[in-house]
């Protein structure tokens, strides 16, 4: 009789260290990554990781935190607490910092096994996940290789005899400088007749376009030292303020889904909310044009986010599977047809999928076609930003004329960027 129990006691040691084994088996691995955005974002994000973890042979999950303000800050904590995310998007505008910091993990290892096509990716998304000559993530999640777009109002182009804009996937056949200005100050009209223009032809959005298109720069190639204040960058910025304070093309309270704006600076991710916008306002028939050309022909800029890994995680195998297909053409394709992101990969950018559609804006070709430069990223940028900012700002009042506006601004720069440069232990890109 003991020798029986003894062995039922033996059985039952092994059945139940066979389920704990096949319990940790089954438990597999759980990778946490962080992002910002919206509600509908975490969504797709969350039905993509899904489909990732399903088809992953040890990963169960993986869990999406959204931090919806402060996210740089409150990233940070985590990375000093010693819990940070295994995989991170990052804003391109400051991921400098993060690599620089030791945050991330340098992909150049992982990169050099050949596993994806990094000659897919638009070339001037790379500099948003570079530093020191490595790349320590992929880009993904912007606003595309040209990332102004503008869109267009058909009927009121029509309405006053204008030339139409057209897409084009040549831009050098895009409209000039002196188009587009005779365009928006042709649409600004008062029509109720009490001397305040009521009908606008521009909402406009950030001026990096025009200063490439008119041969200027932001910054000098080796980011040392703020180069707004020279002629070619001065004159656009300067050209784009007279729009608003001398012609007054435009208002705060000016919104093209009204149907009294003739063109707005936009993004490809704001088509879909422009489409539900104009169906219940003007409904009236629009598309995307190219940025206007100057004198260095159209120059779009490029702008995408990145997605990196932890240079902690425990999970790096697992964390690179996702990356790759986070980054891959179905997500991306995924992304794009949900206007969650432009696309970052050519091969969709370039499909007949993406270019085109049946219903406003019909053709996508001012988001993918012609020349792009990456901004000169650096790090604290953002610093930087909110100098240039405030002189355009005190610009377009009519305050402060561009040349001597953005003469003290790179003043300012600089020293910002000597004062970084000395407190950074590597370079500043």
């Amino acid at each position: 009789m003991r020798t029986y129990w003894n062995l039922i006691i033996c059985l039952a040691t092994a059945l139940a260290l066979m389920l704990s084994v096949s319990a940790g088996v089954s438990a597999g691995i759980t990778l946490t990554m962080t992002m910002w955005g919206n509600q509908p974002q975490k969504e797709l994000f969350d039905k993509l990781a899904a489909e990732f973890a399903e088809s992953d042979p040890e990963v169960d999950r993986i869990v999406i935190t959204q931090i919806s303000t402060q996210y740089r800050d409150k990233l940070a904590v985590m990375v000093a607490g010693g819990t940070p995310p295994d995989i991170m998007l990052l804003d391109s505008f400051n991921s400098k910092e993060a690599f620089a910091a030791g945050w991330t993990l340098d992909l150049e290892p992982l990169l050099a096994r050949g596993e994806i096509d990094v000659d897919d990716f638009f070339e001037p998304f790379w500099d948003g996940v570079m530093y020191n000559g490595h790349r320590y993530g992929l880009p993904i999640w912007g606003g595309g290789f040209r990332t102004d777009v503008y869109a267009i109002n058909k009927q009121l182009f029509d309405n006053y005899g204008l030339q139409q804009p057209r897409p084009t996937a040549n831009p050098d056949q895009a409209w000039t400088f002196a188009e587009f200005i005779n365009a928006v100050r042709t649409l600004t009209q008062d029509l109720n007749g009490d001397n305040r223009p009521d009908q606008f032809g521009y909402v406009p959005g950030r001026w990096f376009s025009w200063v490439f298109s008119n041969g200027g720069s932001i910054l000098s190639e080796d980011r040392r030292k703020c180069v707004l204040d020279q002629p070619e960058a001065y004159s656009a910025i300067q050209m784009l303020g007279d729009l608003q304070n001398v012609y007054h093309v435009t208002s705060v309270a000016a919104n093209f889904y009204s149907g009294r704006v003739g063109v707005l600076s936009t993004l490809y991710p704001n088509v879909a909310l422009l489409r539900q916008q104009i169906s219940r306002g003007g409904d009236f028939d629009w598309y995307l044009a190219h940025q206007p050309q100057g004198v260095a022909g159209s120059v779009g800029y490029a702008k995408m986010n990145v997605i990196s890994i932890a240079k902690s995680t425990p999970h790096m195998e697992a964390a690179w599977r996702f990356v790759k297909f986070f980054t891959g053409r179905h997500a991306a394709e995924v992304m794009t047809t949900n206007y969650v992101s432009a696309p970052w990969l050519k091969s969709v950018a370039f499909s007949t999928r993406f270019i085109t559609s049946s219903e406003p804006p019909y053709d996508m070709s001012p988001n993918v076609f012609g020349n792009s430069r990456p901004l000169p990223l650096v790090i604290n940028w953002n610093g930087i930003a909110a100098v240039w900012d405030k002189a355009v700002q005190e610009i377009n009042s009519g305050n402060v004329p561009a040349q001597s506006a953005l003469y003290d601004a790179c003043r300012q720069i600089n020293a910002i960027l000597d004062e970084t440069a000395a407190k950074t232990a590597g370079p500043l890109y």
